[in-house]
């Protein structure tokens, strides 16, 4: 239901590969870049900023390929970069060994040193990147670029689009969406408002999938939505959740009937139904700077600057019944890395890599896996999924349309 906070090492690599039409593990369309064959074209006058080329079968990379060489030429006619802070040089790309460290400039793509996969929390090993936990079903995003998805399919929410290329994963209630590494998005699942009908431009960084809305924000850092509560009627459900305020943001997550994002200034803004207080942020962290915001059903968490987590809401108090059983009373005095607001409870991963959760837990879903190394956390409506330091999905809670029995790495 909400955007992770790792846009920074997952997006770098797709940030290289997309100067020219198309992209290495597709045909390039025709074009000043891409020959009639759909091959891409040495660099030349007409393509002086990229060179693109299929690795050499007799080479490391083998006769595969999606194994391919990538250089960028940075200025004149030269191949190599000038020392440009801004274009680093990239070496040819080959299969990479279990841990071998990432390789970013701290921007928004990256990829593992002499591998083609995607990075997460500084290792590449294959297996899962990070998980999504919806309401029925969970998602997962592989670190070569595949999506795997389990769980209730009724409506397809669980059948992902085929092949690799993918950057960004995000489960909603009853629906998907994926970022691709040409910064298209693309959803799958229910569709009765569009929320699954997701805009074609190419520029997107992350989406997230709410319950009949979903949001994306763009590489000017604009947040796009799509979906239920384009406008506000203030009737369910159309309640301004997708009318985003006209400002600039870094990060963005959509809840059940509402949306939150972090402004540039790394203030917290939230539109959509208010009906217990979910897009009204405490007075007291209204100037507070915040580096991560998630929203579930009817309440929102944001991350500030050192790990301390507060939230707004539903659950400020534990009644002991629906909808305030807690969900919004994070452990005291604890920090956390990552946070994830699900229908009624919350978890996050502590700073020492172990899991906490806390509000409903009916069917154990605020009853997370003993130890750490976990590198991702997703709550979903009764069940929570996470993924370890070896690339394995574990999940719990609910299991009746087997969201919490994720297929192997």
């Amino acid at each position: 239901m909400s955007i992770h906070a790792w846009i920074g090492c997952l997006f770098i690599f797709a940030f290289f590969l997309l100067a020219c039409p198309g992209s290495p593990d597709t045909i390039c369309e025709p074009g000043p870049c891409c020959d009639a064959n759909g091959d891409y074209k040495p660099k030349d006058a007409q393509c002086n900023q990229w060179e693109e080329y299929r690795c050499d079968p007799s080479d490391t990379c083998g006769a595969d390929p999606q194994k391919r060489s990538v250089k960028q030429s940075c200025s004149g006619t030269s191949s190599e970069c000038n020392g440009d802070t801004d274009n680093p040089a990239w070496t040819d790309l080959t299969p990479c060994d279990e841990d071998q460290a990432c390789e970013t400039d701290g921007k928004t793509f990256a990829k593992c040193a002499d591998c083609d996969y995607i990075c997460h929390a500084g290792a590449c090993a294959v297996g899962f990147a990070k998980v999504s936990a919806g309401r029925y079903h969970s998602c997962g995003l592989k670190n070569d670029g595949t999506i795997a998805c389990w769980g209730d399919n009724r409506l397809e929410q669980a059948t992902p689009p085929n092949g690799t290329g993918f950057v960004h994963i995000d489960a909603g209630d009853d629906h998907s969406c994926a970022v691709k590494l040409d910064k298209s998005v693309v959803c799958w699942g229910k569709n009765n408002y569009n929320q699954s009908v997701a805009p074609v431009e190419k520029s997107f960084l992350a989406v997230t999938a709410g319950g009949v809305h979903s949001c994306g924000l763009r590489d000017d850092n604009v947040a796009v939505c799509w979906g239920a509560g384009v406008e506000n009627t203030n009737s369910n459900p159309h309640y301004g959740q997708s009318n985003p305020p006209r400002t600039t943001f870094t990060q963005v997550s959509a809840g059940l009937y509402h949306s939150c994002g972090v402004n540039i200034d790394q203030r917290a803004t939230c539109w959509g139904l208010d009906d217990f207080g979910q897009i009204t942020v405490p007075e007291a962290s209204i100037n507070e700077s915040f580096d991560f915001i998630s929203t579930g059903y009817n309440h929102s968490c944001g991350l500030m600057p050192g790990g301390l987590a507060t939230c707004w809401g539903a659950g400020k108090e534990d009644q002991g019944s629906l909808p305030h059983v807690g969900q919004s009373i994070p452990p005291e005095n604890a920090t956390f890395s990552q946070i994830s607001c699900g229908a009624n409870h919350t978890c996050a991963i502590s700073t020492d890599t172990s899991i906490k959760c806390w509000g409903f837990d009916d069917e154990g879903q605020a009853k997370p896996p003993a130890g750490s190394g976990y590198i991702s956390i997703s709550a979903g409506y009764k069940h929570s999924c996470a993924v370890a330091s070896d690339r394995t999905a574990t999940c719990w809670g609910n299991n009746l349309w087997g969201q919490t029995s994720p297929p192997a790495p």
